[in-house]
């Protein structure tokens, strides 16, 4: 595992009636409000905005290399990787540098259509800054103008390295028959709509060499109860959430759920841990106020942030190179 610390968050005053209350109205208004305006994102827009975007950018990126070498560190880089992520936001940044990481492909699906003629611009002038922060003088040129290449490819619909699909509900049937070898998500996962479905789907669109690393945030999303009640989303029978669920809310998913599913699916070496956790006192105070559908282990329902790897057939290897090859 990482050789990093697991972050505690400090845990907040517990008021059970009062943010099981002030959470039903939280769930109905946010319904209300994305079933009339839809799923809105900002677009980075100005130089400081756009250095702040590919700055979140790039830790989403080491991150996944952070993980992805800890798990399988005899050749866990991005060189000609086939790659998708799911779930990438508006402004491809982490596409971009996986290209200039040197993966040979990256594809992005989303539920939402946030890629539009109208982004073309931001997505250039991060190429831009990419190819800056990634090399120097004639190499420099050389990964901008690819890096621009596959930005104008992927805005003419042609064909090209960069590749970013519409898919409502993440459905992956469109993809089928695609030969991917490396899955990333960084905090979509619990967005999925039908999270089985989509897991299932990985099947047909990755190769047999395939690894999957993703970021999961567990935690309750809205603001203000999210730091006052990080566990409000699990106080709710299912009737009364799934009334309100709309595109994009989470889905309430759990670490046991995501390792039974892939383990269905044929995934091994799963590896999954928490990044972030609650006070395990605080989960006990709360504990008997939750749906009783999440009750039960205490030590994964303080899991508010975790890191699921998975290998599809083995690729990787706890051994030494020199022991592998003998």
């Amino acid at each position: 595992m990482l050789n990093q610390e697991i972050e505690v968050l400090p845990p907040p005053h517990v008021r059970n009636r009062f943010h099981h209350g002030a959470g039903v109205l939280i769930l109905a208004l946010n319904a209300i409000r994305h079933r009339i305006r839809g799923y809105r994102t900002p677009r980075p827009r100005g130089t400081s905005r756009l250095k702040a975007a590919l700055g979140y950018d790039r830790a989403v990126f080491d991150n996944w290399q952070s993980h992805y070498l800890d798990y399988f560190p005899h050749g866990g880089g991005f060189e000609n990787r086939q790659v998708l992520e799911i779930g990438p936001g508006p402004d491809l940044g982490t596409g971009l540098l996986c290209l200039a990481a040197g993966a040979a492909s990256y594809t992005a699906v989303d539920a939402h259509r946030l890629v539009t003629p109208r982004t073309g611009g931001v997505h250039a002038d991060l190429a831009t800054l990419i190819a800056s922060d990634f090399a120097h003088g004639h190499e420099r040129l050389e990964l901008q103008a690819r890096l621009l290449h596959a930005v104008e490819a992927l805005h003419a619909d042609q064909e090209g390295p960069l590749r970013y699909h519409h898919l409502p509900d993440f459905d992956l049937s469109p993809l089928a028959g695609q030969d991917f070898d490396l899955v990333l998500s960084h905090s979509a996962f619990e967005h999925l709509t039908h999270p089985r479905r989509t897991l299932h789907q990985l099947s047909s669109v990755i190769s047999e060499r395939a690894h999957l690393v993703a970021e999961i945030d567990l935690q309750t999303h809205t603001r203000w109860i999210r730091d006052v009640d990080p566990l409000n989303i699990y106080r709710y029978r299912s009737p009364l959430y799934d009334g309100f669920r709309f595109s994009g809310s989470p889905n309430r998913f759990r670490p046991d759920e995501y390792l039974e599913t892939l383990e269905s699916e044929n995934w091994v070496d799963l590896r999954i841990y928490p990044q972030r956790v609650l006070d395990p006192e605080y989960v006990a105070r709360i504990e008997p106020s939750l749906d009783p559908a999440f009750r039960g282990d205490l030590e994964h329902l303080g899991w508010m942030t975790i890191v699921l790897c998975a290998s599809r057939k083995g690729e990787r290897s706890w051994k030494k190179p020199e022991e592998s090859a003998s």
